[in-house]
């Protein structure tokens, strides 16, 4: 998860265009709420929401 991160955000960081800059870090963030989300899941009943 780490690696994805660094990875994007050295992407972010040499690219020039707003659009793909903007792009990125809206999937950056989706993915980080995806992750709460899961987490919140997990910590609750995970096998409930699934079914």
């Amino acid at each position: 998860m780490e690696t994805l991160l660094q990875f994007a955000s050295a992407y972010l960081l040499k690219s020039r265009d707003i659009y793909v800059a903007a792009f990125g870090i809206f999937s950056i963030g989706f993915l980080v709420i995806g992750c709460v989300v899961l987490f919140i899941a997990d910590a609750g009943n995970f096998e409930q929401i699934l079914l």
